[in-house]
């Protein structure tokens, strides 16, 4: 039986609140990034738009631009830009923070998510560098965490040197963690 234990409740209003803490905006360079992939997005976008066209100049030789056509090619440009604008405007919208026992991270343009990661959730934390990425000195962040794909959190847009710093305050604030439980586990086995 286990003797000593409360379960007191918790005034609401004494609880830390993370909507005051001052996020990290993502490096300022990585809206050029965002503004390069879109533009490949786009570019995808327009060329499915252009399938039409094209399916029509083999088959037709006495060709002509159809109404379905201009429609495809319209949507198509129309979705490139809609998307390079959403995603540009939300990297604005995006942020980050460290605590003393926590990571932080705010994202959505539309919809706002805040995630609050403790540390002694992440077991791993991986540096990506893709080449568009390298090319302007920046990293994307991946805290692997233990619920899985679905809890894993995905920071892009740090500062090479930074995210370097991130995942290293991170993993000893795992470790510190680590030996907290263990001797904490060590102490209860000894009584």
């Amino acid at each position: 039986m286990v003797t000593g234990f409360k379960n007191e409740q918790c005034e609401l209003t004494s609880l830390p609140k993370h909507e005051e803490v001052v996020l990290q905006p993502l490096h300022e360079d990585y809206k050029k990034v965002v503004l390069i992939e879109s533009i490949l997005i786009g570019l995808v976008c327009v060329v499915f738009g252009f399938i039409p066209l094209f399916a029509n100049l083999l088959v037709e030789e006495d060709f002509h631009l159809s109404t379905y056509m201009l429609v495809s090619i319209g949507v198509g440009v129309v979705i490139a830009i809609l998307q390079a604008v959403i995603r540009i405007l939300g990297v604005d919208k995006k942020g980050y923070a460290l605590r003393d026992h926590d990571l932080i991270y705010k994202t959505g343009l539309i919809n706002i998510k805040t995630t609050v990661v403790p540390f002694n959730r992440i077991q791993h934390v991986k540096v990506f560098e893709g080449v568009l990425l390298r090319s302007f000195g920046l990293s994307k962040l991946i805290f692997y965490t233990a619920g899985g794909n679905f809890g894993d959190l995905i920071i892009p847009g740090v500062s090479k040197d930074n995210a370097d710093s991130i995942r290293a305050f991170v993993m000893q604030n795992i470790e510190k963690q680590s030996e907290l439980v263990e001797s904490t586990q060590n102490d209860e086995d000894e009584e």
